[in-house]
C-alpha cells in the first residue's frame, strides 16, 4: 500500500476517536458534521466554509455542501460535548498538578457590517499602544500543556461582545471556564497560570473556593502586608537578593534568573499568599509572582518560575491561529454560529497537540517525512505537524465519505395483505 495512502487512513482513524470521545452519545448526523469540519479546516488551513467544503471532494453542489455545514454551525452550543472535550484534554495532561494558562485576545473585523453585536475592542496587534481600537470581539482562552511534549491543549475558548445581551463582564467569562474545567479536577490538582490582568483578589478567591491554585503575576504597584505594615511590591523587590539561580532557555539562548520568594497577605484577600521576586539577569526590572501554593523548599520557587515561564506558549498558541488557520478570516454572522465554529477549530488543534504528544507512533513518526522543517527542534510543533497533514490530506481525492458511519435500514417485507391494486 502506498505509504501516503496509509498515513491519511492512521489520521482519519485517529481523528474519528477523537471526535467520538467528544461527540459522546450525540447524534450520528453530529460525529458527521465534526468529521467533515475537522478534516476540511487540516486541508484547507482556513475556517471559510467554503474553503472547508471545497475540500471535502463531495458530489454534491458546493452551495449544498455550504448550507449544511452552516445549519449544524447555527445550533445552540452543546454544554456536553464542551465538557467531554476537557475531559479528552485531562487525560493527556497526567502529571499530578495540571498547569492551565488563561490569558484574553481579540479578533478584529473592522469592515464587517452584519456580524452579531459586535463592539469596540482594544486591537493588540499594535504592540505597546492601548489607545487603538476598532471592531471586532474578545475572546477568552484557557489552555493546559500535554504531558509529553508541553504542547497547549485548548479547553475553553469563548467569543464575546460587551453589546451582547445579559453580558455581565470579561471576568464573567473567564470564572465560567475556570469552574467549567474544576469540575473535572481533584481538590488541588490544577494551577492557573495568568498575566497581570488577572492580578485580581476576586479571581483569586475563586480560584482558592474551588481549592485549586493560581500564580499570577503581580502588578508593581500593589501592596504587601508584613507584620510591619504595608510595603509597595517593587520596593520590597529592591531589598531582597535571589537566592534560588534558575538556569532557562530564550529564544535558544541559556539566560539565568535569581528568585526568591516571601509569605505576605493582599488587600482584600484574607488568606497567606506566597510571592516570588525575581529577576533576570542584570535586568533591574523585577518579575514578582504571587500564589496560593505554599513554597517550602528551593524547588517549589523554581517550579514557579518554569511554570510561569511557559505562559508564553498560550501567545504561540493565538499566534498559530490566526496566522496558520485564519481565525479572523470568519463569515459566520451570529454569536452562536462563531462559538461553534471556534470548537471545531480547536478540535483541529487538540487532534495536533494528540498526535504530537504521542511522539513513538507510526502516524508521528512518518510524518516527520513530510515535514518543511528549518531546525531540528522547536518547542511548538503544531506549525511542521500540520503542514505534513495539509499535505497527506492533499494527496487524499475522495474526503471522508468513506470513513462515516452508514446507516442501516431496516428490511421492510412486502406483503400482497397490504397491496390495495394487486392487479
Amino acid at each position: 500500500m502506498n505509504e501516503s495512502i496509509l498515513l491519511c487512513h492512521n489520521l482519519l482513524e485517529k481523528m474519528k476517536n477523537l471526535i467520538k470521545k467528544i461527540v459522546g452519545k450525540s447524534t450520528g448526523r453530529q460525529f458527521k458534521f465534526y468529521l467533515d469540519m475537522v478534516y476540511g479546516i487540516l486541508k484547507s488551513k482556513s475556517i471559510v466554509l467554503n474553503d472547508i467544503a471545497h475540500s471535502l471532494n463531495e458530489e454534491a453542489l458546493l452551495k449544498k455542501v455550504n448550507e449544511r455545514l452552516y445549519k449544524n454551525l447555527m445550533r445552540t452550543p452543546d454544554i456536553n460535548e464542551r465538557h467531554n472535550m476537557i475531559k479528552v484534554g485531562l487525560s493527556y495532561m497526567r502529571e499530578n498538578e495540571k498547569v492551565f494558562l488563561v490569558d484574553d485576545t481579540d479578533v478584529m473585523k473592522p469592515y464587517g457590517k452584519a456580524f452579531e453585536a459586535m463592539a469596540k475592542v482594544r486591537d493588540a496587534s499594535y504592540p505597546g499602544e492601548t489607545n487603538k481600537y476598532n471592531r471586532g470581539y474578545k475572546v477568552t482562552t484557557i489552555t493546559g500543556l500535554s504531558s509529553k511534549k508541553k504542547q497547549p491543549i485548548p479547553f475553553y475558548d469563548h467569543v464575546h461582545s460587551p453589546n451582547e445581551l445579559d453580558y455581565l463582564s470579561v471576568n464573567n467569562i473567564t470564572n465560567i471556564g475556570v469552574r467549567r474545567i474544576c469540575e473535572h479536577l481533584k481538590l488541588h490538582e490544577g494551577m492557573f497560570v495568568g498575566d497581570r490582568g488577572y492580578d485580581d483578589a476576586k479571581f483569586m478567591k475563586m480560584i482558592d473556593d474551588l481549592k485549586q491554585y493560581f500564580l499570577v503575576r503581580m502588578r508593581n504597584n500593589r501592596l504587601l502586608i508584613f507584620k510591619k505594615g504595608k510595603v509597595k511590591a517593587f520596593d520590597k523587590a529592591k531589598t531582597v537578593k535571589g537566592k534560588v539561580v534558575v538556569p532557562i532557555t530564550i529564544y535558544a539562548k541559556e539566560r539565568f534568573i535569581k528568585a526568591t520568594c516571601c509569605k505576605c497577605k493582599l488587600n482584600n484577600y484574607k488568606n497567606d499568599v506566597w510571592v516570588v521576586i525575581s529577576y533576570m539577569d542584570n535586568n533591574p526590572e523585577p518579575l514578582i509572582l504571587i500564589t496560593n501554593k505554599p513554597l517550602i523548599t528551593k524547588d517549589d520557587i523554581t517550579q514557579m518560575v518554569y511554570r510561569y515561564s511557559s505562559r508564553w506558549r498560550i501567545e504561540e498558541y493565538f499566534r498559530f491561529k490566526k496566522s496558520e488557520l485564519g481565525f479572523e478570516n470568519f463569515r459566520v454572522k451570529t454569536l452562536d454560529s462563531i462559538n461553534n465554529l471556534t470548537f471545531t477549530l480547536d478540535m483541529a488543534i487538540m487532534l495536533l497537540a494528540v498526535i504530537i504528544d504521542d511522539n513513538s507512533t507510526y502516524l508521528y513518526r512518518n510524518l516527520k517525512k513530510y515535514e518543511k522543517a528549518i531546525k531540528d527542534k522547536v518547542s511548538i510543533e503544531f506549525y511542521r505537524v500540520l503542514s505534513s497533514i495539509n499535505t497527506i490530506l492533499g494527496m487524499n481525492k475522495n474526503g471522508v465519505k468513506n470513513y462515516k458511519p452508514i446507516r442501516k435500514a431496516k428490511h421492510r417485507q412486502l406483503s400482497l395483505f397490504k397491496i390495495i391494486d394487486f392487479v
